[in-house]
């Protein structure tokens, strides 16, 4: 990090991660000085006592010596927000938007012609440290500037620059909306088993521990999720039964989903490589994500899902699709198969 100061204009859960990561990853004393500019008194106490930061109600005073400001803020505010900094703002300082859905152009015009602005297009796993963000900078950031701004990124996941700012579409599409899709599958997994008389309790412990087996599994290994796929479906088995009706029996159905989420992407038109890391990456970190909150992944779905938004138009084409219904279909195949295989095993003993 070159940036010796790094000013957060607001301090919600993204900020706190972004800090919370570097400060993880930065040897004692050695890594940039943060301020966090949040006009909450209670959440300022919590990010001075959490995290060490330093904190202020004033936007204009977090500015003062700052080489990297980062716009935390929602994307409702941001225009009011930007208008207000804008005259205090040097011309040498790196501007990141972590907001979904501004663009570069209208960032720059309400910093009344800043330059050096880089969009930022964090997912939710970020907030434990397993995100997957796509970045665009504009043509006036420098080459110390595009370091600065991957490496904050970095200290929550990985990250994937564009050429192109229309292909944060893409990213939003698969890592930002991907979480989601993750969830999706736990309700239908969890769902599924509570109606098959597994108890509620056993049946989240098994669907979580699961996903995030077989998405850390993907992450290990150098196949491809439609190999893995097929390397745990066994002729005539419980998972090529599942498979006549979605597809998969335990891992199965997380491979699937990624080979479904990686073909959307490359067929928007997103590089192979690029479209597998960050299905892989987004799984992983949704699933780990899921692990560690108390919530029910309905819950987590819902929390990722803004009204109008875009994570809550693809889940609704999921629903229109009847991908619910398919997931249990799948799910009782699987359990169906493995009852006459152990039924033959038994009339084979008999015989």
């Amino acid at each position: 990090m070159n940036a010796s100061r790094i000013a957060f204009i607001g301090g919600g859960n993204m900020a706190a991660a972004l800090i919370g990561g570097m400060l993880k990853d930065a040897p004692v004393g050695a890594g940039p000085s943060i301020v966090v500019a949040e006009p909450d008194a209670d959440r300022r106490r919590a990010l001075g006592e959490q995290l060490g930061a330093e904190t202020t109600e004033d936007n204009h005073a977090a500015l003062d010596g700052a080489q990297l400001v980062v716009l935390a803020v929602k994307p409702q505010v941001m225009q009011a927000v930007a208008e207000d900094l804008a005259p205090h703002l040097t011309a040498g300082q790196l501007v990141v938007s972590i907001a979904a859905g501004i663009p570069v152009a209208a960032l720059a015009r309400w910093l009344s012609g800043h330059a050096a602005i880089v969009r930022a297009m964090p997912n939710t796993p970020s907030m434990v440290g397993c995100g997957a963000t796509g970045l665009f900078a504009a043509e006036a950031v420098s080459r110390e500037q595009h370091s600065d701004a991957e490496s904050l990124m970095r200290a929550v996941g990985v990250v994937q620059w564009l050429d192109d700012e229309s292909q944060i579409d893409e990213i939003t599409a698969l890592s930002g909306s991907g979480p989601a899709y993750v969830f999706y599958l736990m309700e239908s997994m969890q769902a599924a088993a509570e109606d098959m008389g597994m108890a509620p309790e056993v049946a989240r412990l098994l669907t979580l521990e699961t996903v995030f087996g077989a998405a850390k599994l993907a992450l290990a290994a150098d196949d491809s999720p439609a190999e893995l796929r097929h390397r745990v479906s066994s002729p005539g088995g419980t998972t090529e039964r599942a498979i006549a009706a979605l597809s998969g029996s335990g891992p199965a159905y997380v491979f699937y989903l990624m080979e479904s989420m990686q073909a959307a992407a490359e067929d928007m038109g997103m590089a192979p490589e690029v479209a597998r890391l960050l299905t892989l990456e987004t799984v992983f970190g949704a699933a780990k994500l899921a692990l560690a909150a108390d919530d029910s992944p309905a819950e987590l779905r819902h929390r990722v899902s803004s009204p109008g938004g875009t994570t809550e138009r693809a889940i609704a084409a999921l629903d229109e699709a009847g991908v619910r219904d398919a997931f249990a279909r799948a799910i009782r195949a699987s359990r169906d198969r493995s009852r006459e295989l152990a039924a033959g095993i038994d009339d084979r003993a008999a015989d």
